[in-house]
């Protein structure tokens, strides 16, 4: 299984908040083309790095005012609703 596969099977058991949550998230992330092309010079390396530190810590400070739950108590529920109990 990809990990597509599988991104895609997790946001399936969601319920539609938490999905609506993941969306907006992924809305934030950058893009391929936000990042500088590989380079065999060990500042363009680090620079790189850093810059996506720094996005990762912006993105963790957004986000942390989303309360995401407990994920497993919600996929239970979502499993119950959508195929009854198991």
């Amino acid at each position: 299984m990809t990990i597509q596969q599988e991104a895609y099977q997790m946001i399936d058991t969601l319920a539609d908040s938490s999905v609506a949550i993941v969306v907006e998230f992924m809305r934030k992330l950058p893009q391929k083309k936000d990042f500088p092309s590989p380079s065999m010079d060990p500042k363009a390396t680090r620079s790189r790095k850093m810059l996506a530190y720094e996005r990762l810590q912006e993105l963790r400070k957004e986000m942390a005012m989303y309360n995401f739950g407990d994920f497993e108590t919600e996929r239970e529920a979502a499993m119950r609703e959508k195929y009854g109990d198991f």
